[in-house]
């Protein structure tokens, strides 16, 4: 499985953000407080059902999700598949 694209929206500073991923690698290259890090923040949270390193519901805060929405799009070889996360308070439904 590897991921297509990512949704976020109202997810830290980004209001309304969609991005494409390649299917080799990809690179994120950007100013400081571009969102590089929160990013992958969203991927750890969706994929790992953690944030930093501990488990998810540990580090939730209201500081973080605006509207508790993260959208992730992955696919695997054979066949595409979107998945929609919604986090509220700090569990995923």
């Amino acid at each position: 499985m590897r991921v297509k694209s990512i949704k976020l929206t109202n997810f830290k500073k980004f209001k309304d953000e969609h991005f494409e991923f390649n299917d080799d690698v990809n690179i994120f290259v950007g100013d400081n407080n571009a969102g590089k890090s929160t990013i992958l923040e969203a991927l750890e949270i969706v994929l790992n059902y953690s944030y930093r390193g501990r488990p998810f519901n540990s580090e939730f805060t209201p500081d973080i999700f605006n509207k508790d929405a993260v959208q992730l799009f992955l696919a695997s070889d054979k066949s595409a598949m979107q998945g929609c996360f919604d986090l509220k308070n700090g569990l995923f439904d």
